[in-house]
């Protein structure tokens, strides 16, 4: 199954997508609500401690119809308690797609509550996780969404969360309800962490129950590690935070002051770089060369066009004073 690494990714901000607004911030989250239609990819991973989250796309009259694109980074630390649609998302429909993201640490309360999205009515997750800690609702609630209509697509996703609620038979590791009369769901390679949560809800037999040995079994043929949550001390992410010079590395000059240096031409440092950190490198250096060696050539071509100008000048002003020699003899001999 091809399942979300829960570990950051860098990419150059260079890479965002045509049409895509990049999200770099809790604020620039929050932004989302201000265009609902848009279409959003996350650059990096982001922490809502100390935040009581207001949903995107609040209520089915604000409802989130774009497309957001995790990127393959993780929200930590949720905290959502509101009176009805609580969840990362609170409304998606007009086949509204959430994808490649990941939420880590989730304390989500309401009275439909869902881990990514509260509800929705036709809409798309795609290769999504959510782990950790509790989703509560009064009636229905579930791990990826909490109740929907129309047509949802769930797949490549799991879930290891408890989930809690007073009507267990609205109540999923996936999805708490769906409506009888409108609801459709399809799902492939979905899985769910039985934790023991008081769960009745008979939409679990399309997705696969696994034990959470599996689920880092699984993850680890995917090169995901689902217990990489301090990727602050991964060295891929230093690494990859190296070569794309967002972090400096700064030495003593032995008078006091710094200087910044590079993993690429700093021998002392290129143990922490990989081969293709190097290629590139090596690669931006012929290029830079490439570029002084036109400039040289056009300077000098510049020098000598100036050259040739000055050399005619000289002349013109050689030829001038002969002129004038000759015109100033000519007139003593008239007068003489």
């Amino acid at each position: 199954a091809k399942l979300l690494k829960p570990i950051t990714q860098i990419i150059n901000p260079a890479d965002i997508p045509d049409g895509y607004i990049a999200i770099n911030s809790v604020e620039d989250l929050q932004n989302i609500n201000n265009n609902l239609s848009g279409k959003y990819i996350l650059m990096c991973d982001l922490d809502l401690s100390g935040i009581n989250w207001e949903p995107i796309g609040p209520d089915v009259n604000h409802y989130f119809r774009g497309i957001f694109d995790g990127n393959g980074h993780v929200v930590r630390n949720i905290s959502c308690n509101v009176n009805e649609m609580a969840g990362f998302f609170g409304y998606i429909n007009c086949n509204g797609t959430v994808k490649n993201f990941g939420l880590e640490n989730v304390n989500i309360n309401g009275n439909i509550s869902g881990g990514i999205s509260s509800q929705a009515w036709s809409a798309t997750f795609e290769n999504c996780y959510v782990k950790g800690n509790t989703v509560n609702a009064q009636w229905p609630a579930g791990g990826i969404i909490g109740a929907f209509e129309g047509a949802v697509v769930i797949n490549d996703c799991y879930t290891d969360v408890n989930i809690e609620s007073s009507h267990i038979e609205n109540t999923g590791y996936i999805f708490g309800a769906m409506d009888s009369s409108s609801g459709s769901i399809n799902s492939s390679n979905t899985y769910y962490v039985n934790n023991g949560s008081n769960i009745n809800n008979a939409g679990h037999s399309i997705f696969t129950e696994i034990t959470r040995e599996n689920l880092q079994t699984m993850l680890a043929e995917t090169g995901g590690n689902e217990y990489i949550t301090d990727y602050k001390n991964s060295t891929e992410w230093l690494t990859n935070m190296l070569n794309l010079g967002a972090i400096i590395i700064q030495k003593p000059d032995g008078k006091g002051d710094y200087y910044d240096v590079s993993v690429a031409t700093d021998t002392s440092l290129q143990e922490v770089a990989d081969e293709s950190g190097l290629r590139k490198a090596e690669a931006k250096y012929e290029a830079d060369m490439r570029r002084i060696d036109m400039k040289d050539r056009k300077y000098d071509y510049d020098l000598a066009a100036l050259d040739n100008e000055r050399n005619a000048i000289k002349n013109e002003m050689e030829t001038l004073k002969t002129v004038a020699k000759d015109n100033v003899d000519r007139t003593f001999k008239l007068f003489g």
